[in-house]
């Protein structure tokens, strides 16, 4: 049985590898990135869970299960560092989309 544990520096490709593919067809996404076939759609996914991985594994809330999953959770009362994901979602998103979310 496999269990949820802690994310470690050896985990980084694979997590936000897996996290890429969970969020490709996610309809937040999709809607606010204008992209230009599957492979736009994976590298722009790879660059935000690199982003976002990042921010969260240095609250030490980013967890694995093996290879078969990840999460990033941020718990009640503490922050995660979302400046970097705000500037790329700003410079990537399609502004009009954006400001409606």
């Amino acid at each position: 049985m496999s269990l949820a544990r802690h994310a470690t520096p050896g985990d980084r490709e694979a997590a936000i590898e897996t996290l890429a593919d969970a969020f490709a067809t996610d309809p937040i996404f999709t809607h606010l990135f204008d992209t230009d076939g599957r492979r736009a759609e994976h590298d722009l996914m790879i660059e935000v869970m690199t982003i976002a991985y990042d921010a969260f594994v240095l609250n030490g809330h980013t967890y694995v299960v093996d290879q078969l999953g990840a999460a990033l959770w941020s718990p009640p009362g503490v922050t995660t560092d979302t400046e970097a994901m705000s500037g790329f979602f700003g410079a990537r998103a399609i502004p009009e989309r954006m400001e409606a979310a």
